[in-house]
């Protein structure tokens, strides 16, 4: 899995329990079966 920085913040969710985000500022970031959320800037290591 591709780690993350984010200068915002993001939370982690398994990808069961991904739903849609009405926030268009939201990234969503897969790596395996887990997705990452994330708001503000993100950045792969």
């Amino acid at each position: 899995m591709v780690k993350f920085i984010s200068l915002g913040y993001c939370v982690p969710f398994d990808s069961s329990q991904v739903r849609p985000l009405s926030d268009p500022t939201s990234n969503i970031t897969r790596g395996g079966t887990r997705v990452q959320v994330c708001w503000g800037e993100t950045v792969p290591l």
